[in-house]
This record gives C-alpha cells, structure tokens and sequence, in this order.
C-alpha cells in the first residue's frame, strides 16, 4: 500500500466511524468514549449500509449508486455531531492504584496479542470464492452480485448462495471500503479488516466487563486477560468461536459470532440495568448492523431479541417492553422473507 491509501484507511477505517459513533452516541445521550464511539461507529456504518445497498442490489442498479448514497449519508451523520458538538469526552478509565495499573498491562497485552494473530495468521479457504471473488467483481465491474463466482460469467438472477449475500451483501460493503481507500478487496479482507475488527472485538469485551465490575479497574483487566486465554487455547476446531475470531474474523459470520453476538449480549444486560429509551436505539441500531455481515446475524439477532423480549417483559411486567423489542425483529423477519423468496421462489 502506498501512503495516500494509508491515510484513506485511516481517515475511512478509524477517523469516519469515531464520528459516526459521535453522532450517534450524542443523539441517544449515552456517555462518548473513544471505545463506544469506534464500536458504534462501526455498527452505525453497518445499519446505513445495508438499509442503503439491498434495495439497489435488488433493483439491479450500479454498485455506483450505493458508493454515492453511502457517502452521502455518513457525511451527513458525522456533520450533524460536528454541528452538535458531539465528541470524545474520555479514552478509557484509569487504572486508581499499583495493582489495577499491573493488571493494565497485562490486559493491554492480552488484546495486543489478539491484534497482532489477526496480522500475522491468516485462513484460506472455499469462502474465498465467494466472499473475496464477489467483493473483486463488484469493484470491477460495478455489477452487485450478478456474476456466477464459478464461471465468471454475468448472470441475470441471484443463484445459489448469492441469494443470501443479497439480504447481507458484506462483500459489496468490503467493496464499498475498498472503492473508497484503493486498497484491493483481498488485501482489505485479509489484511487491513482483521486487525481493526479485532480492536471492535477487544472493546465489546471491555464494555462488558465495565457492566460486571463497576468501579474496579483491576477486575476489567483480570476479565479481558482471562477472555484473551480463553481465546488463544480455543482452537481446537476450525469450528469453534475462538478460531472464527483468531483467524477468520474477516468473513461475516465470524463477524457475527465475535463482535455481534457479545454486543447484543452486553446491549441486552445494559437495558436490564438502565431501562433507558436511548438503549432501546442503539438495540435496533445493532440488530439492523448484524445483518449485514452474514445472514446467520439475521437469524441469530432475531432470536435473541424474541427470547430477551420475553423474558425481559416478564421481568418488568410489562408486555409493551415485550412488544417494543419484538417489534425490532419485524426488520429480521422481512430479511429472512425476502431471501427465502430469492433463493427458493
């Protein structure tokens, strides 16, 4: 990579989603932390995204169409928290004592060392076809989702497994960062994505622990070391969700399994404690970014939305919290109705 698309990553892949998370972050009234603005940045940029790109990818329409709406749209997102003077009030919380500071670096290096796996390993396989071949061909051609990856020919109907991709297009978003860094589409998925995906991972986590230990900076670092150990002897199957996150975090799924899944988690158990109505949008705002990457975070988020829903609106005693959340899954339903009328209509 030369220097101008090093800085075209770093404005598109760093500075772009921490003003989107502003914006975000400052509309819902929710503390900005560099850590929450990055991650809601990013799950932001994600529900555009894909509200933007599967009406045209239906429409057939020019991969062109989607790259200029899109920007369009986060200019306007990350214009309004400038005008609303939305940014960054703190990194991080400091570690308050000798031992908090100690568990500090090593849970800094624990998520140092995830990062650098993301950099140094990589796995290839038959998704490559598909992910990585879908995502040169949009930006080659301009044509979404309309060449048999097989044969390389233009075909008229979305077969086979491009049914899915259209309800979670994520090679045409990885097109999307590609058209707009110059960076090719499989130096992005296998190379610039990971690490920063594995940052988006790091924060989930330490959002997490935030929730479970209030106030005690030394037990946060104690969780992120232990999910760091969890992570490095868990590959023991190419299946497992150590290994997706390790090694594979560029493709949707494991997208999906790493980043979505623990923020709907840590999302959910934040609405529990603080039944805010800002929390309720940043929900919806997640459940629309899951799918995107795979349509597994389609299945995946619906259901546990459905299932928190329940029993959240037990808890409460209230089946107008019940319903609010169902509601929500209304987005998933039309996604998996609309694939299944792709794929098997």
């Amino acid at each position: 990579m030369s220097f101008v698309n090093i800085i075209l990553c770093i404005l598109v892949l760093l500075v772009l989603p921490v003003l989107l998370g502003n914006a975000l972050l400052g509309f819902t009234k929710t503390g900005i932390t560099l850590p929450k603005s990055l991650l809601f940045g990013y799950l932001s940029e994600w529900a555009v995204f894909q509200i933007i790109s599967v009406p045209f990818i239906l429409c057939k329409q020019s991969f062109l169409i989607v790259v200029g709406i899109a920007i369009v749209a986060y200019v306007a997102i990350a214009a309004y928290g400038i005008a609303k003077k939305y940014f960054v009030t703190k990194i991080v919380q400091m570690p308050d004592n000798a031992f908090a500071w100690v568990t500090a670096f090593f849970a800094f290096a624990a998520m140092a060392i995830l990062v650098a796996t993301t950099i140094v390993y990589q796995h290839t396989d038959a998704d490559d076809s598909r992910f990585v071949v879908n995502a040169v061909d949009v930006l080659r051609t301009n044509r979404m989702l309309l060449t048999d990856v097989n044969t390389g020919q233009e075909i008229t109907t979305f077969l086979g497994d491009l049914g899915k991709d259209v309800t979670s297009p994520w090679a045409v978003y990885v097109a999307f960062l590609s058209k707009l860094t110059g960076v090719y589409p499989t130096v992005m998925m296998h190379t610039v994505m990971p690490p920063i995906l594995m940052v988006l991972v790091c924060i989930v986590y330490y959002l997490i622990a935030e929730e479970l230990f209030t106030g005690e900076a030394a037990h946060k670092n104690i969780f992120i070391c232990f999910v760091a150990l969890l992570h490095a002897f868990g590959f023991f199957s190419v299946y497992t969700q150590a290994t997706f996150t390790m090694i594979r975090l560029w493709q949707g799924k494991a997208t999906v399994a790493a980043i979505g899944i623990p923020c709907l988690l840590w999302l959910f158990f934040r609405l529990h404690e603080k039944p805010a109505k800002a929390n309720y949008l940043l929900i919806l705002v997640a459940n629309i970014a899951l799918c995107l990457p795979s349509n597994m975070g389609i299945l995946i988020a619906g259901l546990m939305l459905g299932i928190f829903g329940f029993v959240y609106g037990i808890q409460k005693k209230s089946w107008r919290l019940c319903l609010i959340l169902w509601a929500f899954c209304i987005v998933n339903l039309a996604y998996i109705g609309l694939s299944s009328v792709i794929i098997y209509g």
